[in-house]
């Protein structure tokens, strides 16, 4: 009977196809609208489940090469090609099914001039045009097409014969899915192998190195025998160390199933991988190891595009010839790969904390990276002595001398980990154990380093600007010790010249997530700069390495901050308490932490939340909206909030004023009546036809000019007059576009849900979006109501032109530093 799937919309299509032609496997869908897996196993227990197909479908007649495309921009866009990938991407409609093999294409996922961040389905976009057009040769070349009516047997026959595990041959490994080899090897073999891990990982013996021998094996043998791991058939011999009569000892373990669930992994992959892949693996062992041990030994691999433009800055700052004038180490080196592009071998030294890293540098050297086998070496750079035997005699001998280490490039990536995790900066956690101060530079610098000496590279900072006094300091870190208050002593003992640098988003580094930027800065700490330093001038790049401009980054040691000066105003009068501003840290990267609230959290977060009273609503005002009106972005996220240069912004009516109306729209204000009264309620009854009294009218009240304030307030008209509050035509834009939401609440049909009179804007939102199965506020698209959406929709425009116009102010007064 032929098939017709003409008629099918396209949910019930994949479901159709999946039933008629893939009966033996798995089907499911997500953003990959199309995903066919195999579930293997070993002897009836689930073994691990292998992606055999992607595909993007479409209902009735579609152009098969667009739907590939789109796939291929999804696949892009949520970085899929890190995962596991399929054998085949495919695509299909009502008609007929495209195949082609993964691997034809995976280049593509390189390419710096396709744009993953446009929305897929969206055919029309430059970036869409442009990749179809790359892809269509190809595929004429590449993708086989099966027709559902006239050739049905050869499609059943393809499957069969090319996706069906029993057909196909090992699976090989690359570059581009060996770590997700690592991930199912790590849950199924690594608890065959006899050791007691945590204990292991205690004395830095890890489960990537037993991968890595597996990995890099024939016939159960370690090809590389200079790897701190080896596999010895049915054994493994590890923790390498050089004995008394310079040979090397190993310990040994083998495993506790007599090798079985190894055999049965290793039938499934093919090893080795290609003689091509061997050093990209062992060189991105960073990515087999987990975040807590990256972030303490500074196992992160610096992206190919930032250590050249790094030697661009290097040969600007200090010269062309820089590599055979100056000595250079990377104190922290992992596997080598920010001393990748050096030429000069003879002026070059790598030291890591890791030996397994050491192991794997000197491997790269046999195979041409250009250092000197004895200028690696292990060394704790926080912990060891520069004059040990660890440490190159021909190194000593710069580190001990004066003159010479004013030739001397110290040129890191150094290791982030900090003791406070994020809970704690959010003021509801503890402060990690031992993590950044279980070391001797942590005792020693402690007091010089204040705050910041929780933060490793702050560490690696302190001791190579006091102990290797002279030295070029070239780093990659985050830029939080150039303007954050926990880096204040800091800044007061670290004098160096800064000589040049420049920014990229943090998220351009592999496996590290989060919007801000990381920097790379040369300093010379041989002589102090002749004046302080304010500010430092950077230049910024996008994740693609395009020029943006450049930023200033201020150095207001003697500045007071934001919160500080806030609290300058705490009321001394406990008037009636309109509700709470939790003022947040004093950075746009804790945006999110500032709100008011009707209740007072400050024993819960540690952080003191300033009381909102007549006398202080207009202060609190304008610190939410200096606060919300710029939009935290990366380039912005360590920038600092100041007191204002002077008082004149308490001149400013209209300003203050505006910011009254930001704060009261803004989705910031979480004022709700669940947890007290809501003395936050703008409009009378009459204006939007509320059906009962209000519980407060406070707020009313003060817009009217109806509250008789204390005369020591330093945010009241000088005149005391007590007229209406007057706005600017942004500011009543929003005004109205609010009232609009109260007034449609307050039409809702109180039969199947409670009437509130005292409603906040919170309340009306949480009435029409409703809440998730977490408990948490759904966004305003989830509303069901069109007619809210579109109020909704025109206050969040209004709230945007208003933002724009307390802009200028912010810098004009002070508060931020241009």
């Amino acid at each position: 009977m032929p098939l017709d799937f003409s008629n099918l919309n396209e949910e019930p299509l994949k479901s159709s196809v999946a039933k008629a032609f893939f009966e033996n496997f798995d089907f499911s869908g997500d953003k990959i609208d199309f995903i066919i897996t195999y579930n293997h196993k070993n002897k009836g227990k689930p073994l691990w489940v292998e992606p055999i197909l992607w595909a993007e479908g479409k209902k009735g007649k579609s152009e098969l090469f667009k739907s590939l495309a789109q796939l291929i921009l999804t696949i892009g866009k949520h970085k899929f090609y890190t995962h596991f990938p399929p054998p085949y991407l495919g695509a299909f409609d009502a008609f007929s099914f495209l195949f082609v093999e993964y691997h034809k294409l995976d280049f593509i996922f390189t390419r710096s001039d396709i744009d993953f961040s446009v929305t897929p389905s969206n055919h029309n976009t430059e970036s869409f045009k442009h990749l179809l057009n790359e892809l269509t040769p190809l595929l004429e070349k590449e993708a086989l097409i099966f027709d559902y009516e006239t050739q049905n047997k050869e499609f059943k026959a393809f499957i069969k014969d090319n996706l069906l595990y029993s057909k196909r041959s090992k699976i090989p490994v690359d570059k581009n899915n060996f770590v997700h080899v690592y991930f199912k090897w790590v849950e199924h073999v690594k608890p065959s192998i006899s050791i007691e891990w945590q204990q292991a990982r205690k004395q830095g013996i890890l489960d990537a190195d037993f991968y890595l021998a597996d990995l890099l094996s024939e016939g159960n043998e370690t090809i590389l025998e200079s790897l701190n791991t080896i596999l010895k058939v049915n054994h493994y011999k590890f923790n390498k160390k050089l004995n008394n009569f310079g040979a090397f000892n190993f310990d040994e373990t083998s495993f506790n199933d007599k090798q079985k669930v190894h055999q049965t992994f290793w039938n499934i992959y093919e090893r080795p991988p290609k003689r091509e892949f061997w050093d990209y693996i062992i060189e991105r062992r960073d990515l087999l190891v987990s975040n807590d041990i990256r972030e303490r030994k500074g196992a992160f691999f610096t992206p190919k595009i930032w250590v050249e433009k790094s030697q661009e800055y290097l040969a600007k700052i200090l010269g062309q010839d820089y590599q055979d004038e100056y000595i250079i180490w990377d104190c922290a080196g992992g596997t080598g790969n920010l001393l990748s592009g050096l030429i000069n071998k003879k002026n070059l030294y790598l030291s890591t904390l890791d030996k397994s890293d050491v192991s794997i540098v000197k491997e790269r050297i046999k195979n041409g990276a250009k250092l000197l086998e004895n200028h690696v070496f292990q060394f704790d750079f926080l912990n060891d002595d520069f004059y040990s035997e660890k440490v190159p005699k021909s190194l000593q001998e710069i580190l001990n001398d004066k003159e010479k280490r004013k030739k001397l490039i110290i040129y890191i990536n150094p290791p982030y980990a900090e003791a406070g995790n994020k809970a704690k900066m959010s003021g509801t956690g503890e402060h990690k154990a031992k993590v950044a101060r279980n070391n001797k530079t942590y005792e020693t610098y402690k007091d010089f380093l204040g705050s910041g000496a929780n933060e490793l590279f702050a560490q690696f900072f302190m001791r190579i600007y006091k102990e290797l006094n002279g030295c070029i300091m070239a780093s990659f870190s985050t830029l939080k010790y150039l303007n954050s208050s926990n880096f204040k002593k800091f800044r007061e003992v670290f004098k160096a010249e800064f000589k040049g640098g420049f920014m990229v988003p943090a998220d351009s580094f592999d496996n590290v997530k989060g919007q801000f930027p990381i920097g790379f800065l040369v300093w010379d700490t041989a002589t102090p700069p002749l004046k302080p330093t304010n500010a430092i001038n950077l230049e910024v790049f996008d994740s693609l390495g395009e020029f943006l401009g450049y930023k200033n980054i201020h150095l207001c040691n003697k500045v007071l901050f934001l919160a500080d000066y806030l609290q300058k105003f705490q009321p001394k009068k406990r008037d009636t308490i309109f509700g709470y501003l939790d003022p947040g840290r004093n950075s746009f990267q804790h945006q999110n932490l500032v709100h008011i609230s009707v209740i007072d959290k400050s024993q819960q977060s540690h952080v003191k939340y300033f009381p909102i009273i007549a006398t202080t609503i207009l202060l609190v005002s304008v610190f939410f909206s200096i606060r919300h009106c710029i939009k935290a972005t990366w380039q912005n996220d360590r920038d600092q909030f100041y007191a204002p240069y002077d008082d004149a912004f308490q001149d400013d009516s209209e300003f203050k004023n505006n910011c009254l109306i930001f704060m009261l729209f803004h989705t910031q204000n979480r004022i709700t009546t669940t947890q007290g009264t809501n003395h936050f309620i703008p409009f009378s009854e009459t204006e939007v036809n509320a059906k009962e009294r209000y519980s407060s009218h406070a707020l009313l009240d003060f817009l009217k000019g109806g509250i008789k304030e204390e005369g020591d307030s330093l945010f009241l008209n000088a005149k005391k007059e007590n007229k209406p509050l007057e706005f600017s035509l942004c500011a009543s834009r929003v005004f109205d576009a609010g009232s609009e939401i109260y007034r449609y609440y307050h039409t809702q049909d109180p039969t199947n849900r409670p009437y509130n009179a005292n409603a906040s804007l919170y309340d009306i939102k949480e009435f029409f979006q409703g809440r998730n199965a977490q408990g948490k506020l759904n966004l305003p698209a989830k509303a069901k109501d069109e007619h809210y959406k579109q109020l909704y929709a025109n206050l969040q425009d209004a709230l945007k032109d208003l933002a724009k116009e307390i802009q200028p102010k912010v810098y004009e007064y002070g508060f931020l530093r241009e």
